[in-house]
């Protein structure tokens, strides 16, 4: 797979060959400015997205109706864009930066590396600034969904938001309620895999957008509260599940699954974030069962003793109980000497509904240490607690 830079070179020479302007913008200039590393590219230009198409041989079009083409390069996807305008009529690249959000984001890369930034946005970098480009407020109304990224952003840059546009964001905070769901959730996923502390956690669930938020008020407001208050060190924020089991943690069941739902995370997600909220339920003010570990495992006790910790207003400890799980003998059904075949050759006449009880039964005992987990002594414990 080739560089991000090398992908990038490749896609805006092939545009210039064929005698359109191209330009590196967006978030890849961003952290070209700020020495990190680059995560993705964007290109705009003025060749049509058909004129694209056709001039590079492995192209997707998810966003074709908007002027964008991901073009296959090296291994890498890059975004090509038309000039965006706010006329809807042909625009060049200063007017293609007068309508992007933020100026950290607004400026431009040419291929020889020279940067193009009308908006100033390399000083606010250096003043660590989140402003948007222009008129806030018409910004955000062109997209919502601007207000969450300005929080979202801000904490992953560590930058102040510039007083015109924080108020412009309280004042315009209902809007927020205009987004698809999807998008929402995606950027309060983003922040919180880019980790957030305590400090920026209670800074989020205490700003206007977010209290603005369906089924982010009362359960928010209790979390808040809890943050505000925390006076551990160490406490972050590091993934999708960690996130939405903070969020879902202070709610009750059934609000918490309809959060869940109405965000319309994944399966997989509401099945982890539903198994933390169970197991934390059965550990409140006491200490972690071996089996709650087990059921939990390696991915999920991490969101689950950060949830318990931060009711309990105490210091999370995943290591230790990471170091605890892994001197259990089981670490996943697979280590279980016993399976639904030698239980089918043992007791040929039982259903097989039986067979799926009586392997939990198992598992859960070799757990608690009620039989060793051997084959011989696990048939043997069978027929004395007269499963056969």
């Amino acid at each position: 797979m080739v560089s991000w830079d090398e992908a990038a070179s490749y896609v805006l020479a092939e545009l210039r060959k064929e005698g359109y302007e191209a330009f590196i913008v967006g978030g890849a200039v961003r952290d070209k400015v700020m020495e990190k590393r680059v995560r993705d590219i964007d290109i705009c230009t003025d060749a049509t997205a058909d004129t694209v198409k056709n001039i590079f041989p492995r192209t997707a079009e998810p966003g074709v109706n908007h002027g964008t083409i991901l073009v296959s390069a090296g291994g890498r996807t890059v975004e090509v864009s038309e000039f965006k305008s706010r006329t809807h009529t042909d625009g060049g690249l200063t007017e293609d930066l007068s309508v992007r959000d933020f100026t950290c984001n607004a400026m431009a890369m040419t291929e020889e590396g020279r940067i193009i930034d009308p908006f100033h946005g390399q000083e606010d970098i250096r003043r660590k600034l989140l402003q948007s480009v222009g008129n806030p407020a018409a910004r955000f109304r062109e997209d919502p969904l601007r207000l969450l990224r300005a929080l979202r952003l801000s904490l992953q840059l560590g930058f102040k938001i510039e007083t015109g546009t924080n108020e412009a964001m309280e004042k315009l905070a209902p809007l927020i309620r205009q987004c698809a769901v999807e998008r929402v959730a995606a950027e309060f996923e983003k922040a919180a895999e880019n980790e957030l502390d305590i400090n920026e956690l209670t800074f989020l669930l205490k700003h206007p957008v977010v209290k603005e938020l369906p089924y982010f008020g009362s359960g928010c407001a209790s979390l808040a509260e809890k943050t505000e208050a925390y006076e551990g060190r160490g406490f972050t924020v590091r993934n999708p599940v960690e996130w939405w089991s903070i969020i879902a943690g202070f709610m009750h069941r059934e609000e918490a699954n309809t959060l869940l739902h109405y965000y319309k995370r994944s399966g997989k997600i509401i099945k982890s974030v539903m198994a933390v909220l169970e197991e934390t339920s059965r550990q409140s003010g006491k200490q972690w069962e071996d089996l709650s570990l087990y059921r939990l495992g390696s991915e999920l006790i991490p969101a689950a003793e950060k949830l318990l910790a931060l009711r309990e207003e105490r210091e999370p400890d995943v290591p230790y109980l990471i170091s605890r799980l892994r001197e259990l003998p089981l670490q996943s059904k697979k280590d279980l000497k016993l399976n639904g075949h030698i239980l089918m050759r043992e007791f040929p006449h039982k259903p097989g509904k039986w067979i799926g009880k009586v392997l939990n039964s198992v598992e859960e005992a070799v757990i608690l240490g009620k039989v060793e987990n051997d084959t011989a002594r696990i048939l043997e414990w069978l027929k004395r607690e007269k499963w056969e």
